[in-house]
């Protein structure tokens, strides 16, 4: 994502930036895999594209179950749009 929006996160599947909108984020997902705890990387062309959509369309089953999520929209096809929260990390939810 080459713009103005300034990195808030990255992990290995997906980078974490500002919105223009305080309440939102935008949610990248990457084409990058790793195995062996990180010690193994490799780039594979279309991961970021399709586990977004596939994320995208489980939001979208889940709120129209009445079931909240963070979930707003799709920018293009591997950036979503998301309400902001305290960590946007299901992690954290042990």
């Amino acid at each position: 994502m080459k713009n103005k929006y300034e990195l808030i996160y990255e992990g290995k599947a997906k980078k974490v930036f500002t919105h223009d909108d305080a309440n939102k984020v935008k949610i990248e997902f990457k084409d990058e895999a790793t195995a062996f705890n990180a010690l193994k990387k490799e780039k594979f062309e279309g991961k970021g594209k399709l586990n977004c959509l596939i994320s995208a369309r489980i939001f979208e089953i889940l709120i129209k179950k009445n079931i909240p999520t963070h979930f707003i929209e799709l920018e293009n096809e591997n950036t979503m749009i998301a309400k902001k929260n305290k960590s946007n990390s299901i992690r954290n939810c042990s």
